[in-house]
């Protein structure tokens, strides 16, 4: 393995404990959390990045974002997760790819996430290729790569677009993936890289998409706002008589 992560922890040292400084006062400070994005703030930052992509233009509005899934172990060299987009006509995958620092990696980016911890190396010609079955009810469009990844211009993106064959049938299907690239390493006197590479690959875990989750599209972004709503609502209460049994003991 050429890369790993590493977390952080406390070094162990000869010098005095906490225990020996019991009456040295200690100001600790905290950093605030900062909040998770609503279901609304998501989307409409789904909606701000593939309105950046020309070949996404004339797409529409998207109907549906799925929640990131991770495709890869959270030790392994390259950090890999997906968002799948649902248009009208078409399926796109959106691939987000990072050359962090170990210690930087980030997994919480709202797409297909590939972070990178080597950053030693550069990555070049970068795409996702997706394979999936025969007569599945997708085509595929494009692969819209990055041309080149390092520290210096992390994240980028790679986007996969399928057309929905027919748009109101709920395509479904498991698409086995593998990461491709060209490595090359960096000078570390120059910072720059060398001039030849090796075209490498990283196998995925595979991609599902689904008829429920995929393609369901919620009226509401709140459920707990939602049910509070439903709570003023028309109601109505109703009374039976079980005739045939004595309780409901019976029907077990």
């Amino acid at each position: 393995m050429r890369g790993f992560v590493i977390s952080s922890a406390s070094h162990r040292g000869t010098g005095p404990s906490s225990l020996d400084t019991v009456g040295v006062p200690v100001t600790r400070t905290t950093t605030p959390v900062p909040p998770s994005q609503t279901t609304e703030q998501t989307q409409s930052s789904y909606v701000q990045q593939l309105a950046q992509v020309p070949e996404l233009a004339s797409y529409g509005a998207i109907l549906n974002s799925s929640k990131p899934a991770p495709l890869t172990e959270n030790e392994t060299e390259y950090q890999v997760s997906c968002v799948k987009h649902v248009f009208r006509e078409h399926i796109v995958f959106q691939v987000c790819l990072s050359h962090a620092l170990p210690q930087c990696v980030d997994l919480e980016p709202p797409q297909f996430n590939v972070s990178n911890t080597m950053p030693d190396t550069i990555l070049e010609q970068v795409s996702v290729i997706m394979q999936p079955p025969v007569d599945c009810g997708l085509t595929e469009d494009f692969i819209i790569p990055v041309p080149t990844l390092s520290s210096a211009n992390s994240p980028g993106i790679v986007y996969v677009s399928f057309t929905r064959e027919a748009p109101d049938d709920y395509a479904t299907a498991s698409f086995p993936c593998v990461l491709k690239f060209v490595s090359k390493e960096v000078d570390p006197g120059t910072g720059e890289p060398e001039a030849e590479g090796y075209e490498d690959e990283y196998q995925l875990e595979d991609v599902e998409l689904a008829a429920g989750g995929d393609y369901i599209i919620p009226s509401y972004s709140n459920f707990s706002a939602e049910w509070d709503r439903l709570r003023t609502g028309a109601s109505i209460t109703e009374t039976f008589t079980l005739s045939s049994m004595e309780s409901i003991k019976g029907m077990s």
